[in-house]
């Protein structure tokens, strides 16, 4: 719950979900993990995207409003100038692409049965979504900031 908090990368409306996300797979159920938190890593990425600028939605030509697919975000150019490279091709393999592991669209779509659920595609595409938490909350980054400044401080010899 502490790196879920205070993370731009988790909507503060959806921490309660990423929770029960993560502690089902921290239990090995990642046939409970994956339908919880792929929806909800797809919500983020929509989200850190309206952050970037871009727009999500389309308007059709009857007026009605249409979400983007999450493959088309990742393509907008507001997201690619925001996001690293590492980022978005990592963010295709484990959700969108056909060429990776593409788990958001097979699951999203009820291509998975419970043993895909409950195999190593889904054990690498919970890990990689506990670690966009990790690297955008605020915890972990003062962590590492302290952990970093600690080691310039010890290898520098006029600070000691």
């Amino acid at each position: 719950r502490f790196i879920m908090k205070e993370n731009a990368f988790v909507p503060e409306d959806r921490i309660e979900s990423f929770v029960k996300g993560f502690s089902a797979g921290f239990k090995m159920d990642f046939i409970t993990a994956i339908p919880i938190l792929m929806p909800q890593a797809e919500n983020a990425i929509r989200v850190m995207a309206e952050t970037c600028g871009a727009v999500v939605y389309k308007t059709n030509t009857d007026g009605s409003e249409e979400c983007l697919s999450l493959e088309s975000i990742l393509k907008l150019p507001e997201v690619v100038d925001c996001l690293e490279e590492d980022l978005l091709f990592n963010l295709r393999v484990f959700y969108t692409s056909e060429y990776g592991i593409g788990l958001r669209n097979n699951n999203a779509h009820g291509l998975l049965g419970d043993g895909q659920l409950q195999s190593d595609i889904s054990i690498a595409a919970w890990w990689f979504t506990l670690r966009l938490c990790c690297m955008f909350s605020n915890r972990c980054l003062k962590h590492r900031l302290e952990k970093i400044k600690s080691e310039e401080h010890n290898s520098n010899p006029t600070a000691n």
